[in-house]
């Protein structure tokens, strides 16, 4: 089929400066074989030195937007490269991360497999700061669908078994998108999940089993960031979360919204008591971990919400 029979899909790729992994992500994705594909690529890095690389990359279907003026945050960043985007259909590919050749294309066919599928994501591999690797095309790429707030509900459950690490790279119709657009958080932490959940309780989800590489790493983003902002983060994702289950509530039900708020409390706090044991606790000082530690057990109890969260 001709290219220009298929609708445009763009790929965009928000590059705060992480120089040894920028090349791979984008040979990655001039690998796809979806045929009508923008790459974009916003180059937030602030460093005339790293716009370098990518200028030996460049390619008919890559475009350069320079935000080199400041540091932008995680969501103002992305919601830029989403008012700049061009396709019809939108992805984020993180600057450390790669997908396999058949990603897009196979993104495109779950979501065009019916109309009130909202939202994609793909099968999710971890690989680590010095995995270097070229994704390999599956021989055989496969889809399936799921009620939205069904997927969610089974997600916060931990029923499908599926390693997602990460909704950030999401595939999503760009108007969409826009009709939400992402939340600044702490870190960026929860950008991806927010937009996730405002999509996925719209209409359906669909899983590809399409590769998607997460590289996680001490310095990547989510593990570097101190543990009082990623609290204050899960603070205000639940509030907005929250807002979002309760204006839903017609399409959803009310006992299925609850049910979503209550999960989604109960494996924050899970997760995030995981984390304060089992990474933050080297970082911290004693006095430090017990402080956490207190405003966790609060955060769990419902309290620490009240509490004036840090500005940016």
């Amino acid at each position: 089929m001709r290219a220009d029979a298929l609708p445009l899909i763009t790929v965009f790729v928000p590059w705060i400066g992480r120089e040894p992994f920028i090349g791979d992500a984008i040979r990655s994705l001039l690998l796809q074989d979806y045929p009508n594909l923008e790459i974009l690529v916003s180059d937030n890095s602030l460093s005339p030195a790293a716009r370098s690389l990518i200028a030996d990359l460049h390619d008919p279907r890559m475009r350069i937007i320079e935000r080199s003026q400041r540091r932008l945050a995680p969501a103002a960043h992305f919601d830029a490269c989403l008012q700049d985007a061009r396709g019809e259909y939108v992805m984020i590919l993180s600057d450390d991360d790669l997908v396999e050749p058949r990603y897009v294309s196979s993104m495109y066919e779950a979501i065009r497999s019916r109309p009130d599928v909202k939202v994609c994501i793909g099968e999710q591999i971890a690989i680590g700061e010095r995995d270097n690797l070229t994704p390999a095309a599956s021989p055989e790429v496969h889809f399936r669908t799921y009620d939205g707030p069904g997927f969610l509900t089974r997600r916060l459950l931990n029923l499908h078994g599926l390693p997602i690490f990460t909704y950030m790279s999401l595939f999503a119709r760009r108007a969409d998108m826009l009709q939400h657009l992402y939340r600044d958080y702490p870190d960026g932490s929860h950008a991806d999940n927010y937009m996730m959940m405002a999509l996925a309780i719209t209409g359906r989800v669909a899983v590809s089993s399409a590769k998607f590489y997460y590289r996680i790493y001490e310095k990547s983003a989510g593990l570097s960031t101190p543990f009082p902002s990623l609290l204050a983060a899960c603070t205000q994702y639940e509030r907005d979360a929250r807002l979002l289950l309760r204006r839903s509530r017609r399409r959803i039900g009310t006992l299925r919204s609850f049910i979503l708020r209550a999960l989604l409390h109960i494996r924050t706090s899970g997760v995030m008591y995981r984390r304060l044991f089992q990474m933050y606790r080297k970082r911290l000082r004693p006095t430090e971990f017990f402080v956490s530690l207190a405003q966790l057990l609060l955060y769990t109890c419902g309290i620490f919400r009240a509490w004036p969260l840090p500005r940016r």
